[in-house]
C-alpha cells in the first residue's frame, strides 16, 4: 500500500461560509506526497471545515484545490480517493470487523479475490486478525477506531482524512493509538491530514502543523518551529504557553531582543517576539515548565537583582499545588492578585512562600493584536472591584475577518 503517485496538493485561497458566518478564509497550503499534516486550533477556528473542504464533503466558497496541477475541488467526493476517518467511527453494527473494511471495496466492484487480499491486509496493518470475525460492539474503543483506519487504508487512498479520531478515546488509548498512527503512517508511506485540538497530539504526530484561528491561518511549520518560536500568542497559546500577560512595553526592541515590560507594579524582562516600541501593549507568555523555582520567599526578596542574570526574580507564595506522579503542578500568587503556573520537582506546601526565576530567553513578548480593551490588564480590577488574577483569556481577540493568510512554507502570519 502507498500514498498513491501524486507529488503536491495544493488549497489555493480556500474558504468556505455558511450563511452570514465565515468559517474559513484564505487557506494556502501546499502538501507533499507522504507528509503528515496536523490542522490544529481551538472549536470553531476552521479546522474541520478544512478537512470537509478538501473531503468535497463541503463545497467551496472561494479559493481552489489542485493536484499535481490538476484543478480538483470539482470532482465529488468519491472519486477523488480520499481515506477518512471520524471521530465517531461510522462502523456498521451488523457487520463483523471483515465486512466493514471490506465494504467500500465491494462498493467499487473490486474482484472477490482482491477485496479478500487487500481486506486481510489492512486487518494484518492494524492489528486486528483475532479480531476479524467479530461485531464492533464486541471491540473497545480502540480497537473500534483501528477497524476503522483499517477501513480507509484498505481502499489505498492518495490520502487519508482524520477528523478528530481519539478524542473519544480513554487516555491511556489515545497515547496508543497515537502511536500506532504513527507507525502506520512511516510504515505505509500515506499522506495524512489530520484535525485536533489538542497540541500534544499534533506535536507528536504531524510533520508540519497548520495553527488556525476565527478561520484564519496564524503559522504554518515544522512542530519543532512552531514549538521553539510561536509567532503570535494564540499559536504560543496552543504550543504550551499557559501563562499569558496584558504587559507594557518599557522600551523599545526589535525580534529576539530583549525588552522590559511591567503592569501594576510589576516589571519583568523578556525576549521580544516582534517588533516592540515603547508604551505599546504586548501580550508576554511563559510555559509552566519554564518557570523556575529558586528558594523560599519573602517580604525581602530581590525582585530586581538577578535580572541581569538572565532571567527576573519575583517573590510569590505558592496556592494550589498537585501531585501529578512525576511533579508538582503548583499555581503561585505574585502579589495580591497575579497568577502563575509552573511545574517542578519540589515539593511545595499550600501557603508557602517562594522565590521564582522567569528566564528572560524563555520569556516572550508578543504584539498585543486585540481590540484594546478586549483583554484584561496585569491585576486590573474586575467590574464587581477584584483582581482578574492577570492570566489573559486565551479566547479573547480579533473576530472573524481580521487576519490574513499564510503562503505554502510561510513561517507566520500577523492578524
Amino acid at each position: 500500500m502507498s500514498s498513491g503517485g501524486f507529488r503536491a496538493l495544493e488549497l489555493r485561497g480556500v474558504g468556505r461560509r455558511f450563511g452570514r458566518h465565515t468559517a474559513l478564509q484564505g487557506l494556502d497550503l501546499s502538501i507533499r506526497r507522504g507528509e503528515f499534516i496536523a490542522l490544529l486550533g481551538p472549536s470553531g477556528c476552521g479546522k474541520s471545515t478544512a478537512l470537509n473542504c478538501l473531503a468535497g464533503l463541503v463545497p467551496l466558497t472561494w479559493g481552489s484545490i489542485w493536484l499535481d496541477g490538476n484543478r480538483f475541488d470539482q470532482l465529488p467526493p468519491e472519486k477523488r480517493g480520499f481515506g477518512m476517518v471520524f471521530q465517531n467511527y461510522a462502523l456498521f453494527p451488523h457487520l463483523t470487523v471483515r465486512g466493514n473494511v471490506s465494504f467500500g471495496l465491494r462498493m467499487r466492484k473490486l474482484p472477490k479475490a482482491e477485496i479478500r487480499s487487500r481486506a486481510q491486509e489492512a486487518i494484518r496493518t492494524v492489528r486486528l486478525l483475532d479480531q476479524a470475525d467479530k461485531l464492533p460492539g464486541q471491540l473497545s474503543g480502540g480497537q473500534q477506531q483501528r477497524v476503522a483506519i483499517a477501513r480507509s487504508i484498505a481502499l489505498e487512498p492518495s490520502v487519508m482524512l482524520m477528523d478528530e479520531p481519539l478524542s473519544n478515546l480513554d487516555a491511556k488509548l489515545r497515547l496508543e493509538m497515537r502511536t500506532e498512527i504513527r507507525q502506520m503512517h512511516q510504515a505505509l508511506g500515506l499522506t495524512t491530514v489530520y484535525v485536533t485540538h489538542d497540541q500534544e497530539e499534533a506535536l507528536s504526530l504531524a510533520d508540519r502543523l497548520v495553527v488556525l484561528r476565527d478561520g484564519r491561518v496564524q503559522q504554518i511549520g515544522t512542530p519543532e518551529d512552531l514549538h521553539r518560536r510561536p509567532a503570535t500568542w494564540h499559536v504560543a497559546d496552543f504550543m504550551g504557553f499557559r501563562n499569558l500577560f496584558r504587559l507594557t512595553a518599557t522600551g523599545d526592541a526589535e525580534h529576539g531582543q530583549r525588552v522590559a515590560l511591567s503592569g501594576e507594579g510589576l516589571e519583568f524582562d523578556a525576549t521580544a517576539a516582534g517588533t516592540l516600541r515603547r508604551g505599546e501593549t504586548v501580550v508576554a507568555g511563559v510555559r509552566p515548565e519554564d518557570v523556575q523555582v529558586l528558594s523560599g520567599g519573602g517580604p525581602d526578596a530581590p525582585a530586581t537583582a538577578a535580572r541581569e542574570d538572565g532571567r527576573t526574580v519575583l517573590d510569590a507564595r505558592a496556592q494550589v499545588v498537585e501531585f501529578t506522579g512525576r511533579e508538582f503542578a503548583v499555581q503561585v500568587r505574585i502579589g495580591d492578585e497575579v497568577a502563575l503556573h509552573l511545574r517542578t520537582p519540589q515539593r511545595l506546601v499550600a501557603g508557602e512562600p517562594v522565590w521564582i526565576g522567569l528566564p528572560v530567553s524563555r520569556m516572550l513578548a508578543f504584539p498585543q493584536e486585540v481590540e484594546p480593551g478586549s483583554v484584561p490588564w496585569v491585576g486590573a480590577p474586575t467590574a464587581g472591584g477584584t483582581g482578574t488574577g492577570s492570566p489573559i483569556d486565551p479566547g479573547a481577540g480579533p473576530g472573524p475577518g481580521s487576519g490574513a493568510g499564510a503562503r505554502p512554507g510561510s513561517e507566520a502570519v500577523s492578524p
